[in-house]
Formats: C-alpha cells, structure tokens, sequence
C-alpha cells in the first residue's frame, strides 16, 4: 500500500481525531481570511473616502505648485483649455475630469442687531458639480449636491457653520436668512469680495477636517478676477490601483510645464499606514495559523501515542523508518489541505455576504460612518491554501520523527 492511500485510511480509522485536526485547521484559516478581508475592505473603504470624496486619484497642476501651495499658488494657474481637457479624458483608464479652484478665503456673517457679525477662514474647493461628481462622486452622495448650482451657492463644513451659528436646517429656504460674504485676495493681492447664501452642509468624513468650504467654479473666478483659469485639474480612475500608471500617462502627454500627482501626494501618511495596518495584519494571521497548527502537532502526538504498536508492527514486517515518518507527515498534510479548503471556503462565503451587505462603521471624530465591504485578494486566498497544508506538514514532522525512531520491540511490548 503506498504512503498517500496508507496515510488516508489511517485518517479513516479514527474519526473524532481526525475530525479534531480538521476543525482546529478550519477554524484558524477561517479566522484568518476572515480578518484579512476586513482589514482589506476597512482599507478600501478608508481610501474612497479620501479619494472619491476629496482630492481624486490624479492631481494635475503647474510645475512647482508642490513647493508654492503655502507660499502664493494663484500665481501657478493655467487657463482652462478645452484641449488639455480632451487630452486627459482620452487616456486609457480616466473617467472623467474636473477644474478646480483652491485658494483661502473668508467667510463672514452680517452683524445681528447690536451683535456684531462673524468672519473666519477657510479653504475653498470650487468646482463645476457637473464636471465634479465623475470625479469625487462620494462628495455628492455624503452632502446631497445636485448636479447644478445657484451662481451664489456656499457649501460650508458642518462644524464651521456651527460655530458661525448658521441654521443648517434651513440652509437653501426662501425665507432663510443665509446671506454671507466670501473674502479673498487675489493673485495682486487685492481684496475682494462676493455675497453668498449657504445652501447646505459638508459632513466631516475624515477626522480633523474643520474649516472647508465649496463654491461654483465660476463664482470663484469672479471673486478672484481669474475667468477662465484653474489651479488644478482632476482626474477620475475607476480602477484606483492604475492610478500612477495614469499619472506617468497624463505627465507624458502634457509635458515639463504641469506635474501630475496621484493620491498619495494629498495624503502621504496613508500609504504608511496602510503598510502598518498589512504588517499588523500579517502577524495576527501568523498567530492564527500557529494556534490551528498546534492543534495539529497535538492531535498527531496522540496519535502517535495510540498507535505505538501499530508503528512496531510497521517496523517489524520491514517498514522504513523514514517509510513511518513520510506518512505521518502526508496525514498532516491531508488533515491540513482538507482543512484549509473547509475554512477558505466559508471565509469566502462570509465575506461574500458580508461585502454585499456592507458594515456601517463609525469612525472617530467624523459624521460619516464607514462603509466597510470586506473582500479578499485571490493572492491571499492562495497562499493560504497552499502554505496551510506545508506548514501542516511541517507541524507533524515532530510527532512522525518521533514515531520513525520508536524501537520495533519495544514499541510492540507497549501495553
């Protein structure tokens, strides 16, 4: 009888054992999967957030605006050629395109009665909320922004207004008292100003987001005496994981006189701990798959215990010893294989279901609850299933060196 059918039927034989070693095996591969695909999906989640309600995948700007955007960045504007636009939005990969003004501004109030009005700064994003929902759709879906504007239209951050004590309930009602200023200098350095009416709230998706506020693109040209002129484009990527090769595209067709960034240059700090969070991750996975393993060098132990005399009969009708230990070693990797397909199989049904329900999470110091979708990369799901049954195989090479170096006669005297 060969080793893979001898290890087989001895599996066979006791079925609470095997059983045993089965469950301990699923169980920890179910857990580990399991946790991946959250944290995957948490992952995910965190960076739509950031990128489909905020900056979008590709950044375009004037060279230099990297080193110039604290300093004076309405001097690095550029018109707003239909061409370029064009250009960009025939790259393989680009879904859409957005101009954009960023500048500082502030907001005031009118004075109320003998109390005197309010003013504070803030960074304003305009943009034209057709163009835009391609680009940052969760930006419309959070703040219910239509696809067009009234020409006056403010959308302040939510704490920003609280603090003005703005009534955000009727914020847009005819009869709504929301008439404010916006302030600004513009590129000389003269002050200007325009009359606005909030229309709504920006929600805080991300913690710490406190002073924001939107306007139409056109009434931030006006303000800033720019008509015609953006200081960034933006560039929708569906597939977020081309977006460097986008990027590399977009600064190959425009050339040296624009720099193309991605996301990661608006938020440099998620990438580092995305790479945190994957370490952290890969260890609690470790841990894990070594608890289930363990079980499997426990149960091979016993038996090797309770089989004693079985190995001495092995030994004795000329069975080698590394015959005795290859089949110990092919039952942990049959307990092993059998297991990790068990707990692969139920994590991918978990957290199928899972992703299509999606988990509201709430995240701290924000008013926008994450929406988390685990999901698990085929990768992953692959190395478990193969590195299970190795490391299964490994975990019974104990037991079965023990079980290899048992003497016949001794071994068939054992009571």
């Amino acid at each position: 009888m060969g080793t893979w059918q001898l290890a087989a039927r001895n599996l066979t034989r006791s079925h609470v054992r095997t059983a045993l070693a089965l469950i301990t095996v699923a169980v920890g591969v179910l857990t580990v999967l399991s946790v991946r695909g959250f944290i995957t999906g948490m992952q995910q989640a965190f960076l739509e957030n950031l990128v489909l309600g905020g900056s979008g995948a590709v950044q375009v700007h004037r060279a230099g605006f990297a080193r110039a955007v604290l300093a004076a960045p309405l001097t690095l504007d550029f018109g707003d050629d239909p061409a370029t636009r064009r250009t960009l939005g025939a790259l393989d990969g680009v879904g859409g395109v957005s101009g954009r003004l960023e500048f500082g501004a502030l907001v005031s109030t009118a004075d109320q009665g003998d109390a005197p009005g309010r003013s504070t700064p803030v960074l304003v994003t305009a943009f034209d909320p057709a163009q835009e929902r391609r680009v940052t759709p969760l930006r419309f879906e959070r703040s219910g922004l239509g696809a067009t504007w009234p020409d006056d239209a403010l959308w302040l951050g939510e704490r920003l207004a609280a603090g003005l004590a703005l009534d955000l309930e009727r914020a847009g009602a005819p009869a709504a008292d929301d008439r404010l200023a916006l302030l600004a200098s513009d590129r000389d350095g003269a002050l200007n100003g325009v009359d606005v009416s909030l229309r709504g709230r920006i929600p805080a998706a991300v913690p710490g987001e406190r002073r924001v506020a939107w306007v139409p693109l056109a009434l931030a040209q006006r303000l800033l005496r720019m008509e015609g002129r953006l200081t960034s484009l933006a560039l929708a990527v569906p597939d977020l994981g081309r977006a460097d090769q986008v990027a590399q595209a977009a600064q190959a067709a425009l050339g040296p006189d624009f720099e193309v960034t991605t996301w990661e240059a608006s938020y440099p700090f998620l990438r580092q701990q995305m790479a945190l969070v994957d370490l952290v991750s890969a260890v609690v996975m470790l841990v894990f798959l070594a608890v289930g393993l363990l079980g499997v060098v426990n149960v091979m132990l016993m038996s090797v215990l309770e089989r004693t005399r079985e190995v001495g009969s092995w030994l004795a009708m000329g069975m080698r010893r590394r015959e005795v230990v290859r089949t110990f070693v092919a039952e942990g990797l049959l307990v092993g294989g059998a297991g990790a397909v068990l707990g692969a199989a139920l994590a991918l049904a978990l957290v199928a279901w899972a992703g299509s329900a999606g988990l509201e999470i709430p995240a701290a110091g924000t008013s926008v609850p994450m929406v988390v979708r685990p999901r698990l990369e085929p990768w992953v799901v692959a190395l478990v299933l193969l590195g299970t049954p190795l490391g299964a195989a490994l975990a019974s090479l104990w037991p079965a060196r023990r079980a290899g170096r048992l003497s016949p006669a001794a071994a068939l005297a054992d009571r």
